[in-house]
């Protein structure tokens, strides 16, 4: 394998960047509906949910306290330090972001934080749907044409040049012209 893309949805595309930033010998990243910052992430999900059922606001913090703090021990990492926004500033690897203007899971602002952030090349799609619909048509189309350029087309070997050359003459040649370099006359 010479060539290495990475094509991530949700957690996966946040997964992408993190590893991106470290890494820049991947060629190219598809992001579909990332993630900016988890401890976010987790703040808009628990806010959207608990005011369905009005859990007060110390409520959540304190279970977020408390998740980070068993993450910490048993992960020995901390979820705050999950951030692809902070990583996307480091990335120059060539990436598609994509989001559906309806996720209200993760919200569509989290992929324009990222765009906004990252320094390579890069390409934002929009499209209709949720977090988990049906991706449309020209969204694989882009995808596939996004590929397509950066794992085949920016590295296809240059074509040889074979002018003048008889690759047929190495073989008729006598023995006396030995050692002679092939196609450069006779």
């Amino acid at each position: 394998v010479s060539r290495i893309g990475l094509w991530g949805r949700s957690m996966g595309a946040a997964t992408s960047i993190l590893v991106a930033a470290r890494d820049p010998s991947i060629a190219g990243m598809v992001l579909d509906s990332s993630f900016s910052n988890l401890t976010q992430v987790m703040y808009e999900l628990a806010n959207q949910y608990m005011r369905q059922v009005k859990v007060p606001k110390v409520l959540i913090n304190g279970a977020i306290s408390v998740l980070r703090k068993s993450v910490q021990k048993k992960g020995n990492f901390d979820i705050r330090d999950v951030s692809p926004e902070d990583s996307s500033s480091k990335c120059f690897i060539p990436s598609l972001f994509a989001h559906a203007d309806g996720d209200d899971f993760v919200l569509s602002h989290h992929s324009r934080i990222l765009y906004e952030r990252y320094v390579g090349d890069k390409n934002m799609i929009t499209f209709g749907g949720d977090h988990n619909s049906p991706r449309p048509a020209f969204f694989f189309d882009s995808v596939g044409i996004f590929f397509h350029n950066v794992l085949i087309h920016n590295h296809e070997p240059d074509p040889v040049q074979m002018s003048g050359l008889d690759v047929y003459s190495a073989y008729r040649q006598p023995a006396s012209n030995a050692g002679r370099t092939v196609g450069q006359g006779g």
